[in-house]
């Protein structure tokens, strides 16, 4: 997936937040984010403890090409957000350190990224969310996300598998 101009990597822009691509000075704030029992709880991948080297590793698999953003509100880093290729779409996923929730910040970035995905070509985009993430579903909804189905995914964080709502989203149902 290419979300990235001629001369290199998208910065998007919203009324509150920029997304940017990530740097290894981003490894910092991503360890202590993502290792929050909190955030980690509702994610699928990372390792459990997140340490510091993972998010180097994270970052580290961040490319120029890359549709993963750090999401900025201010001078304050609060997440990531991505879209990355997948076996049936574009795969969109997110986090976001708890200080930024309850203010419809991911709803904002999802509504940039996402946009500018639709407008760049892209059709189909899949996500999910853990069915005991109400936050997560909210934003999913409010981005037009309509429910494609069931899943259970692994929870490194949790030990257990989690039952995980999937969503699609297709460029001609775009808000």
């Amino acid at each position: 997936m290419d979300l990235h101009a001629e001369d290199g990597p998208v910065t998007l822009r919203t009324e509150r937040l920029v997304l940017r691509p990530p740097e290894m000075a981003d490894a910092d704030w991503i360890a202590a984010g993502v290792s929050l029992p909190e955030v980690q709880r509702f994610l699928t991948t990372p390792p459990h403890p997140y340490r510091h080297e993972d998010a180097i590793e994270f970052l580290s698999g961040c490319g120029q090409q890359s549709g993963v953003f750090v999401i900025v509100e201010g001078e304050r880093p609060l997440g990531i957000i991505a879209l990355e290729p997948g076996d049936d779409g574009d795969e969109f996923g997110y986090w976001m350190h708890p200080d930024g929730w309850g203010r419809g910040l991911m709803t904002e970035a999802g509504r940039a990224l996402l946009g500018h995905a639709f407008e760049t070509g892209h059709e189909t985009v899949l996500s999910g969310h853990y069915t005991d993430n109400p936050r997560s579903a909210r934003v999913l909804t409010k981005l037009g996300f309509r429910e494609a189905g069931m899943a259970r995914h692994f929870c490194k964080f949790r030990g257990e598998e989690v039952p995980v709502q999937r969503l699609s989203l297709h460029r001609d149902e775009w808000l």
